[in-house]
């Protein structure tokens, strides 16, 4: 959905995505993955311009759209998965609904993938 592509060294810790429940309908539905690093990945993060100051506004946004999708139960994120803002963090807004954020300390990546 994006020219951003994860390396293939990173190992998937968490991944839940929206489900058709009822009929299919057009548009892209919500994920939300975790993966996690063996080390700082540099050439990722610098290939596609991660911003590495403290945005309010970006993580008022990504708050505000998991919230939105884990009220209505489109899926569940366990705490230790969440975004924790306290931590240092490098991000990646596309514009398009799709959110990225590497946590430096624990060298989790987050892609938040919001519906259409």
């Amino acid at each position: 959905m994006t020219d951003i592509d994860v390396p293939s060294s990173a190992e998937i810790m968490f991944h839940d995505k929206e489900e058709d429940y009822f009929f299919p309908v057009p548009g892209r539905r919500s994920q939300y993955t975790v993966f996690r690093f063996e080390e700082y990945p540099t050439d990722f993060l610098s290939d596609n311009n991660f911003q590495d100051e403290t945005n309010d506004s970006f993580e008022d946004k990504f708050d505000r759209e998991l919230e939105s999708h884990m009220s209505a139960e489109h899926f569940n994120v366990p705490d230790e998965y969440y975004a924790h803002w306290d931590n240092e963090y490098l991000w990646l807004d596309t514009s398009t609904g799709i959110y990225f954020v590497y946590f430096i300390e624990n060298h989790l990546l987050i892609v938040f993938v919001t519906a259409t």
